[in-house]
């Protein structure tokens, strides 16, 4: 499996993974989400504490001020998103949006990211790398 971590863009929203293997049996293959484009997919201060793994499309990644919008990242097929909350319990610290028809998959908890990680090895360094 390939994980690419994207050293250029220090927005730590972005990562990479090759999911291909992860899906066959897995009981992620059943947990598929689709958006339209323009949807909202994680608004700023919810709390909810899913990351969710995109497996076709673009994600915005944005905070809106109610002045301006910054937009953070954009994210495509096999980046993830929504990791800060699956780990701290804390509320949404950015807005997520579907720029295109989009298909996400997602983990609810440290317990499923645990059963993910143990299948997944360089993708476990690497969280690990990412959170210290």
């Amino acid at each position: 499996m390939q994980l690419k971590y994207h050293m250029g863009n220090k927005n730590p929203l972005r990562h990479s993974i090759d999911y291909t293997r992860t899906y066959r049996g897995d009981a992620m293959a059943k947990r598929i989400i689709k958006y339209a484009p323009g949807e909202q997919i994680i608004k700023r201060g919810d709390i909810e504490h899913r990351m969710y793994i995109i497996l076709h499309s673009k994600v915005e990644i944005s905070i809106n001020d109610g002045i301006k919008k910054v937009v953070l990242s954009e994210l495509g097929r096999k980046e993830f998103f929504g990791e800060i909350s699956l780990f701290t319990k804390s509320p949404r610290t950015a807005d997520a949006f579907a720029r295109e028809a989009s298909q996400l998959t997602y983990l609810d908890s440290i317990e499923e990211l645990d059963q993910f990680l143990k299948k997944n090895h360089s993708y476990s360094n690497m969280m690990v790398k990412i959170l210290a």
